[in-house]
């Protein structure tokens, strides 16, 4: 690759690489408020976005250190706006889709253009192919917001499949069931443990009484009485 110094393909991968890596912790942050609110499907397709977004940023960035030929560190000065915005899952979902809709129909035609006049073909498609992804990211958060405000999250006009996502359980309906009731859920598993626990210490009290029956039976110094009662004892502890 020729030398970006000093062109404005440089600065655009610059704000490119910004611009995905902010989205990607921004995105991480409106997961974590999907799944405090209950949205787990939700939550997911942020956190997947956020790794789309941290590949997007790679692939920008891994241009600027091919074009600069080796001459780093460097510094970039670029200006550029950035949205901040957080709050429940429904904003988060509608100020995400802003976002990716800046992207794909204003910023990366833009630099595309740039860098294919500047003779960047490479660089031009990355930022072409990009725009087709952000493109699909904003539909998708579009109708999530959209399945929110109609009520359309765990209801559904007609009969589907849904997957619980912790047991995989499936259920056919309407609607999603409130929680799925033959799976075993974390306080029965601590009981099933809690009866082991018990077991074990029952079996090592047992153990010490027959040692202790026959240390007091044996002559003093018999010692294969002792490794015969001890191999017993080790037997006893693990069947």
């Amino acid at each position: 690759m020729k030398s970006l110094k000093n062109t404005k393909t440089m600065e655009n991968l610059m704000k490119a690489f910004a611009g995905e890596s902010q989205a990607r912790t921004r995105y991480n942050f409106y997961a974590s408020v999907a799944n405090k609110e209950g949205y787990r499907q939700i939550e997911a397709i942020f956190n997947e976005t956020a790794d789309n977004e941290k590949e997007h940023a790679k692939r920008f960035y891994k241009f600027l250190l091919e074009g600069l030929n080796g001459e780093l560190p460097a510094s970039i000065m670029i200006n550029a706006d950035y949205p901040v915005a957080y709050g429940n899952t429904l904003d988060n979902l509608k100020a995400a889709a802003a976002g990716e809709n800046e992207e794909w129909t204003k910023l990366y035609p833009e630099f595309a253009k740039v860098a294919k006049e500047e003779g960047f073909d490479e660089i031009a498609a990355a930022f072409t192919k990009i725009a087709e992804v952000e493109q699909r990211h904003e539909a998708r958060y579009k109708k999530l917001a959209e399945n929110i405000e109609n009520n359309k999250v765990f209801n559904k006009d007609e009969k589907v499949l849904w997957k619980c996502r912790n047991c995989g359980y499936v259920h056919e309906g309407n609607s999603a069931p409130e929680n799925v009731r033959h799976v075993l859920i974390q306080k029965h598993f601590s009981k099933c443990w809690q009866k082991i626990i018990n077991l074990c210490i029952l079996k090592f009290i047992l153990s010490l009484k027959y040692i202790s029956s026959v240390a007091k039976t044996s002559k003093s110094g018999n010692f294969t009485r002792i490794c015969f009662c001890i191999l017993r004892t080790k037997k006893f502890l693990t069947s």
